[in-house]
């Protein structure tokens, strides 16, 4: 006892700390090989994820990136909707791609679909209500006109020259690309109205009527390259003039 009244002050301050140390230290310490993989679990985890739905548009109204509101059946809404099922088509058709001739095509349509989410985000920042603070973020410029006008002409050089109409054919992958080609149309078409707003820039319009004659030139390159044969559309016969020839 005397020896402990007799220390420094400092070496007092140590002595009684270093139990409450020791003791906070057995609480807080694992103490089975169970509890330490607990924590260790627990520490590595991932953040919660955010739930999928927000319900935020149940009541017909969506956000635009900018922040703005609209109503979901609004043009950009419209547009944004037909490029994201034009998107999902070109998916369908970069999985059918299964032959080694095919895989420069799956190449491009992954690439094509990265640049519809370009278009998308463009889209989704109307030109005439949102700050450059947005619009510097969602550009979009004429060069990825230029590469799809590159391929349509690399394509077009290796099929025999279209000598009729043609139906939509030339096996599975050829009429999805035919298929891709249509929808893509239909969302060229609902670009027009914010093209005339000047809520979008020319190039991501032009971008999307070359793309449909980049579908129509792949699907025939597809089925040339799998030696099927394409479908001529053949022209009905007027009812009149055969029922006169067969008397």
């Amino acid at each position: 006892m005397l020896a402990f009244f007799t220390r420094s002050p400092a070496k007092q301050r140590v002595a009684s700390v270093a139990p409450k140390a020791a003791q906070l230290q057995s609480t807080t310490r694992p103490k089975s090989t169970t509890q330490r993989k607990q924590l260790s679990s627990e520490s590595s985890q991932s953040p919660p994820k955010s739930k999928i739905y927000t319900k935020t548009g149940d009541q017909g109204t969506s956000s635009l990136f900018n922040l703005q509101r609209e109503k979901k059946n609004a043009p950009h809404f419209e547009a944004l909707g037909n490029t994201d099922e034009l998107n999902a088509n070109i998916g369908a058709a970069a999985e059918m791609c299964s032959k080694d001739v095919e895989q420069v095509l799956k190449q491009r349509l992954e690439q094509i679909q990265s640049r519809l989410f370009d278009i998308g985000s463009h889209i989704a920042t109307p030109l005439s209500t949102s700050s450059s603070k947005y619009t510097e973020r969602t550009g979009f410029d004429d060069g990825n006109i230029t590469e799809v006008e590159s391929w349509i002409d690399e394509f077009d050089k290796e099929i025999p020259p279209l000598q009729n109409f043609i139906l939509p054919s030339g096996g599975p992958l050829a009429c999805q690309l035919h298929i891709t080609r249509a929808v893509c149309r239909r969302a060229e078409r609902s670009l027009i109205p914010l093209l005339e707003n000047q809520d979008i820039n020319s190039a991501a319009f032009k971008y999307l009527n070359r793309l449909s004659d980049f579908f129509f030139v792949a699907a025939r390159y597809v089925a040339f390259k799998e030696n099927r044969s394409e479908t001529i559309w053949k022209k009905r016969l007027d009812r009149s003039s055969s029922s006169t020839s067969s008397k």
